[in-house]
């Protein structure tokens, strides 16, 4: 069921996954024009790709002639949180949320998909474990996410970071000011553990990167120079190199591409020099 709700900054959409759990996008854009979904990555939500301040991706898509269908995904921004009692994890975005997602925004035909960080994962998982769900998707452009592998000196945090989800219930993004949202304990810690594991395993024991289908719609990753802690270039070109598509590229934004900053794991996407540059070249690329 998808309910239609009409806002001040475009469109709130509500449609509700297999498991029961009711998602939130926003559109943006002439609804008859083609079709872009953005994902968000953990401790964000619709703002990231929307801006708070009237400047967003998603807003300047629907200038280029796209309309951008922007997901908060399960207990992120307007869609629901976790109810007493539920137990959700990492895979239920690419189980749940991002096919919901898709339903509503693909309107039958095959749309953009763009991902930042984790997100990127999702998809990919998504894709992995559902591989029909390729039909509905003609281009994918992956941001900032990186090949599963924690550094040494991250090892210990990561560790302590899921000390904390399983001892609160979820991770305190908010008081630690990486974003706007609480990570729930569930979701962030398999998303730890995969990564600490060094690899993209799910509960049913399927290694995602192991499992993905080729791919027939161009795949694009891209990395900011300058983001060493979160996913840094080598990390990015080395999912890139896993995944079995016909077409593919790799961007590193800020390296021999005329942008005068080398861009972190968020001002790949904010940072007003990535808008008049970056921005432009991949609303071209999703042309």
């Amino acid at each position: 069921m998808v309910k239609t709700t009409p806002g001040v900054t475009g469109t709130s959409l509500s449609t509700t996954t297999k498991d029961g759990v009711q998602l939130a996008l926003h559109r943006w854009g002439d609804p008859d024009a083609p079709a872009v979904l953005l994902l968000t990555g953990a401790f964000s939500n619709h703002t990231f790709w929307l801006g708070t301040r009237g400047v967003g991706f998603a807003r300047f898509l629907a200038e280029q002639g796209f309309c951008a269908y922007v997901l908060d995904f399960r207990g992120h921004g307007q869609s629901q949180r976790k109810p007493p009692g539920a137990r959700w994890c990492f895979e239920d975005w690419a189980v749940h949320d991002i096919p919901a997602a898709l339903e509503v925004a693909s309107r039958g035909d095959p749309l953009r998909i763009v991902t930042h960080s984790a997100a990127g994962a999702a998809a990919l998982t998504a894709l992995a474990l559902m591989p029909r769900l390729a039909e509905k998707v003609a281009k994918l452009a992956i941001l900032a996410t990186p090949y599963p592998s924690l550094r040494s000196y991250r090892r210990f945090t990561a560790r302590f970071a899921v000390f904390l989800c399983h001892r609160l219930g979820r991770f305190p993004a908010r008081f630690l000011r990486f974003g706007p949202e609480d990570e729930d304990g569930g979701i962030m810690a398999q998303w730890l553990q995969w990564n600490l594991n060094g690899a993209w395993v799910t509960r049913g024991g399927v290694s995602v990167l192991s499992h993905l289908p080729s791919l027939s719609f161009p795949v694009l990753l891209v990395a900011g120079a300058g983001d060493w802690l979160w996913s840094p270039p080598p990390l990015c070109q080395r999912l890139w190199q896993m995944i079995p598509a016909e077409s593919k590229e790799f961007w590193v934004v800020g390296e021999d591409d005329g942008c005068p900053i080398r861009p972190g794991h968020v001002s790949l996407v904010t940072h007003p020099e990535c808008r008049r540059l970056f921005w432009p070249r991949l609303a071209a690329w999703l042309q």
